[in-house]
């Protein structure tokens, strides 16, 4: 987070977390286990927030989508949207997808 406040004028990071990974991020069983590493309730407030940070959606299971079936995908990226929506979080695209003008 710190380099992404620091050179928010100058670059953008791509940072992509899949719906499982943000539940478990959000879990308090999660965040009291790491509390002694890091402050995960105050990383993900934050994240959303930074400037310098842009997310990239996945699947909602981080599938790689050209190899699980066409009839998944908006599944998938509904779920995460839903989830990113929750949180704050929002995607300009997502990854690895072929065709995101598909979902738009």
């Amino acid at each position: 987070m710190k380099y992404a406040r620091r050179y928010e004028d100058v670059t953008k990071i791509h940072l992509g977390f899949s719906g499982i990974l943000l539940e478990q991020l959000c879990a308090p069983q999660i965040i009291e286990k790491f509390s002694d590493v890091v402050d995960l309730k105050r990383m993900m407030k934050e994240y959303p927030k930074a400037r310098g940070i842009e997310f990239v959606g996945m699947g909602y299971y981080h599938p790689l989508f050209p190899l699980i079936p066409m009839d998944d995908w908006k599944s998938q990226i509904e779920r995460w949207k839903e989830k990113a929506k929750e949180l704050g979080f929002a995607a300009e695209g997502f990854w690895p997808l072929r065709r995101v003008s598909a979902w738009r």
